[in-house]
């Protein structure tokens, strides 16, 4: 399946009705195999990685996890191991979040477009979640 950028936002603005505008790299994307999503995150993986304050901090671990995810599948291409017709959409979004209090903050995730649907994904733990009301993405933010 071919997703193009018009059918990414249409799908965001489902998702989140204020969403804006995205400013796609690609004009056409791939969703990632459901089942190739667990190998992904095992891969990938920045969770490790130690917050330094000012220095590396969430925007940086969903930057670093997206840019992982990319050459990730760039070296499944070059093996031969998965060659879909177009890249993944990973998206490194800033936006609200609750906290563990349920305090609102601006925070940095991944939203990652599977075959079955969309998830938001914390680099920081590794975490999976479809709970889009607890993280609002700045409008027009990518």
């Amino acid at each position: 399946m071919i997703l193009t950028s018009d059918q990414i936002l249409k799908e965001l603005k489902e998702i989140w009705p204020e969403f804006q505008w995205e400013w796609p790299k690609n004009p056409n994307w791939t969703p990632m195999p459901d089942d190739m999503f667990p190998r992904v995150i095992e891969a990938c993986s920045v969770k490790h990685m130690v917050t330094i304050p000012g220095i590396w901090e969430c925007e940086n671990y969903s930057g670093r996890w997206q840019t992982n995810v990319e050459v990730f599948q760039y070296e499944l291409w070059q093996s031969g191991a998965y060659r879909p017709a177009c890249r993944w959409y990973i998206g490194d979004y800033t936006g609200l979040a609750q906290d563990d209090f349920g305090d609102p903050g601006s925070h940095s995730m991944n939203l990652v477009r599977l075959e079955s649907g969309w998830v938001l994904f914390e680099p920081q733990t590794d975490k999976i979640s479809t709970d889009f009301q607890s993280f609002i993405p700045f409008l027009g933010e990518a």
